[in-house]
């Protein structure tokens, strides 16, 4: 076994432009790291403000023609609980077949994002949709203490 003597020649531009990208390369990994890490503590959407609410049911008023009908919000202390519609009468129902369908997909929109933001209105259902939640809005504003 001959052991022969390799000579390696590297020049100090190469040797610091490969430790400055291998530094590089651990701190983007360490940001990616920080940012894209699950939290146990941050809430679902860490944009979105904490409200909290004095616990109760609240109503509003959502007025139909000559008739009007009630809104109930049911709020915990940091959330919506639910929100559901007084019975409604058959000849309102009739005159107004929209207006149950766009509470169903209001409210479960609302009850999912615990905002009134970014709601999708149903393209068929955007003006009954846009009343209810003016209503929810009024009825949840009674639900903020100091409001």
């Amino acid at each position: 076994m001959s052991s022969q003597t390799h000579i390696v020649v590297l020049k100090m531009r190469s040797l610091i432009y490969t430790a400055v990208f291998v530094f590089l390369l651990v701190v983007f990994g360490i940001l990616m790291f920080l940012m894209f890490r699950k939290d146990e503590n941050t809430p679902v959407d860490a944009d979105a403000p904490v409200i909290s609410y004095a616990p109760g049911c609240y109503s509003s008023v959502m007025p139909l023609g000559d008739t009007s009908i009630g809104v109930n919000v049911t709020v915990s202390s940091e959330r919506i609980e639910s929100i559901r519609l007084d019975s409604i009468p058959e000849d309102i129902s009739k005159q107004f077949p929209l207006l149950a369908p766009a509470m169903e997909s209001l409210t479960q929109q609302i009850l999912e994002k615990q905002s009134l933001d970014s709601i999708e209105y149903d393209e068929n259902m955007q003006y009954t949709q846009s009343a209810l939640i003016d209503t929810i809005r009024l009825a949840l504003k009674k639900a903020v203490p100091g409001s």
